[in-house]
């Protein structure tokens, strides 16, 4: 998939170089802009199969976890060349702040008979944060940009995300009402060495020019990658008794795999130079 799309961008590319080669060129520009992303990942967690019980005890649902990811500020450059004077070959890089973060579902530790439990303890999966790290996307892209005073422009390409880096894993810890049991369930990548995605991106944007060669302006860029595969640990720090254990055991193997799929929105403003 990815030699295929790398070929037919370069041949993409070949064919507009070709084209360009026949007109005359009109420059390049380079570009900055900053602004708010908006990630568009989120998983809700359901436990597969029923829930987990051994003997009399069982654990019931009562809401349900998430996944989801929050954006903070998206800061990049790019740099164009034009071909013509309306259409060029741009290249972006762009730098991304997004959390991965984990609220929690409820549910009720019970004993006894199903229809008649002698006891109920009330068991949360609690909330998490964790840091994305080198949320970086490389692009290239064709892009077509009016050269009015107030231009219309849009771009569209390929975008690489080299693996990314956490501060830990997505955690959600279990605790109940008066204590929490000493174990977390831990959210690891199923093939860490295969990290990285291959993906597209595409925006819209306005420019208005402020003086020779000089424009400010602001565009929507969304990002699409391909998901990448989730497995849940349980990582243990203390004692646990047997129904606990296995009940706890039993939850980790029902519950949804995480799947995360990169995907952000991002709205910028920001300043070009073409020269």
């Amino acid at each position: 998939m990815r030699q295929s799309a790398a070929s037919g961008l370069a041949a993409a590319v070949l064919a507009f170089v070709f084209m360009g080669a026949r007109s005359e060129g009109s420059g390049i520009e380079i570009a900055a802009f900053g602004g708010p992303a908006v990630p568009t990942y989120k998983q809700t967690f359901t436990l597969l199969g029923g829930s987990p019980s051994f003997g009399l005890a069982r654990l019931s649902s009562k809401t349900e976890p998430t996944l989801h990811a929050e954006g903070g500020l998206a800061v990049g450059a790019s740099a164009t060349f034009f071909l013509t004077d309306t259409f060029g070959i741009e290249a972006r890089v762009d730098h991304l702040n997004i959390d991965l973060k984990s609220f929690g579902g409820m549910y009720a530790l019970e004993t006894g008979p199903a229809n008649a439990p002698t006891s109920s303890t009330p068991v949360s999966l609690g909330s998490g944060a964790t840091s994305l790290q080198g949320v970086r996307p490389l692009s290239l892209n064709l892009r077509y940009q009016s050269q009015r005073r107030i231009g219309l422009g849009f771009s569209v390409g390929v975008s690489y995300l080299p693996t990314l880096a956490v501060d830990g894993s997505p955690t959600v810890n279990i605790a109940n009402i008066n204590a929490s049991f000493p174990i977390s369930l831990i959210a690891k990548p199923v093939n860490s060495t295969d990290q990285s995605h291959l993906g597209f991106n595409g925006g819209v944007g306005l420019q208005i020019k402020v003086a020779a060669g000089l424009s400010v302006g602001g565009e929507v860029r969304g990002f699409a990658f391909r998901q990448s595969d989730l497995k849940w640990q349980s990582t243990q720090t203390g004692a646990l008794g047997a129904v606990e254990q296995t009940l706890l055991q039993s939850l980790t193997s029902k519950l949804d795999t995480p799947v995360f799929t990169p995907g952000f929105w991002t709205a910028r403003v920001g300043v070009a130079l073409r020269f």
